[in-house]
């Protein structure tokens, strides 16, 4: 079930939901889930990651060390320039902006230093509750922040449409680097060569990047898009090797 369908059923019918929205602005921007109260409205950034994660700074860091970086950033710049629009158009309403990771096998700790908050799948119904006490539920001001939606929005940006899950058009395929994260220049058959200089292992390397598919795909294993995603960097029988090593 869709995360904006689970969404609907907590909060009043009244409430407006906008999944996968766009915006340009100074630049593109996508909002997972905006939710308009009339008084607030609401950004929801979705994350469907699997593992366990420590907060750094604004980055987020892996069970194994891997850094996801920027993701509070991101979702910062994004909310400060949707704020601006409301302010220049002059729409009153408190804007607040969370992530939401909703695979019930995720698990994060800690605090960002850009105040952006975040919750997890289980305390989905509390944050609805807290969202409901904050609320001043005015039709008129919903229908106002509507009429900022409807003018600002935009259709999803031809060049980054994607058919399925697995295609991958939106990324540069290949196997990628730990530390400096670039693609690989060279694999050989037991070390690869990194574009920062490094020489790691093959296997290192390989496994990471399945992890990382795993965490951009979670769910069952599909050799034939994995390989596509690795840009067959190295064979299926070492992949198949590595995935059964790793699960």
């Amino acid at each position: 079930m869709k995360f904006e369908t689970i969404l609907s059923r907590l909060i009043p019918t009244n409430w407006r939901v906008h999944p996968n929205i766009w915006f340009r602005f100074s630049n593109y921007l996508e909002v997972d889930i905006l939710l308009n109260c009339g008084s607030h409205l609401f950004i929801l950034d979705v994350k469907n990651y699997a593992d366990d994660f420590t907060i750094a700074g604004d980055h987020l860091v892996r069970s194994d060390g891997y850094h996801i970086p920027d993701i509070f950033f991101k979702l910062k710049r994004d909310t400060n320039q949707i704020e601006t629009s409301l302010i220049n158009s002059k729409i009153d309403c408190q804007l607040l902006s969370y992530l939401v990771f909703i695979n019930d096998d995720c698990y994060v700790r800690g605090q960002n230093n850009l105040g952006i908050d975040y919750f997890l799948r289980n305390q989905l119904s509390f944050i609805v509750r807290k969202m409901k006490e904050m609320a001043d539920e005015n039709e008129r001001r919903i229908e106002i922040i509507e009429s900022w939606i409807t003018k600002n929005a935009i259709k999803q940006p031809v060049f980054l449409e994607i058919k399925h899950k697995s295609d991958f058009n939106r990324m540069v395929p290949g196997l990628v680097c730990p530390n400096c994260h670039k693609k690989i220049v060279s694999v050989g058959r037991q070390t690869v060569l990194c574009p920062c200089g490094q020489q790691l292992t093959k296997r290192e390397v390989v496994d990471m990047n399945i992890r990382d598919y795993q965490l951009l795909f979670p769910g069952k294993i599909n050799m034939n898009d994995l390989q596509r995603f690795l840009k067959e960097s190295v064979s299926q029988s070492y992949l198949y090797a590595r995935v059964k090593a790793n699960i």
